[in-house]
């Protein structure tokens, strides 16, 4: 992977992105690819298009990266999921993660949640113990032009106007649209119209670099 933009909020959540272009090569993609999990190279697999694969398989590679730090493997770790699907790891599941990716940048967060019970009767803190969020939802968009379909059925009036007055609209769009997939991944529940509000207890961090808006809620 080329060099890795760390764009991590606060001790103990960690978040990174990358460009993945250097995947396009089908020996450095294949070589990879063998080095994921299986669940996770069944879902490459079953992308049609190859660019599209090379940023699954990106953020993938920047989620072994931060599993490290906690002495774990991207390779050995297996998926379960929401009844909205949302991702979790059945055998550790005191880990919160989220993946994106767009254009060609991808991105990888990983917050360990404070208390977790493992079988038996013992229980254990979540490292480091001063992180009190349960839930992270993490979202990078490329400078998108503004889609006022879109915009019009689900941002609230406020933003509308806010997009509408801009300086650089398609700047507010894009971070607008970053800031509400980060919430609905935080959730869990899925693209809503309209767009719920952020509660008031969000931590939100946001971030522009190039044409990409990155934003991180915390719940």
């Amino acid at each position: 992977m080329p060099a890795l933009l760390d764009v991590s909020p606060r001790p103990g959540v960690h978040v990174l992105a990358a460009d993945v272009t250097e995947l396009e090569s089908d020996e450095l993609f294949h070589f990879a690819l063998e080095r994921i999990s299986p669940q996770r190279r069944e879902v490459i697999n079953k992308v049609h298009r190859r660019t599209v694969q090379d940023l699954h398989l990106g953020a993938t590679l920047l989620l072994d990266r931060l599993l490290r730090r906690h002495g774990l493997y991207e390779r050995d770790m297996r998926y379960d999921f929401s009844t909205h699907g949302k991702p979790s790891f059945a055998d550790s599941p005191h880990l919160a993660f989220n993946l994106s990716h767009s254009g060609t940048m991808a991105l990888a967060a990983l917050m360990p949640q404070p208390l977790v019970s493992y079988t038996g009767d013992a229980w254990r803190h979540a490292d480091p113990p001063s992180v009190h969020y349960k839930s992270l939802g993490a979202d990078i968009q490329r400078l998108s032009t503004v889609r006022e379909h879109l915009a019009g059925n689900i941002f609230p009036a406020d933003e509308l106007e806010a997009i509408r007055t801009a300086a650089n609209p398609d700047e507010t769009f894009t971070r607008l649209w970053a800031r509400h997939e980060s919430h609905v991944k935080a959730t869990g529940l899925g693209i809503q119209c309209p767009l719920p509000p952020l509660p008031p207890e969000a931590d939100l961090h946001e971030y522009t670099v190039g044409k990409y808006s990155i934003s991180i809620c915390l719940l």
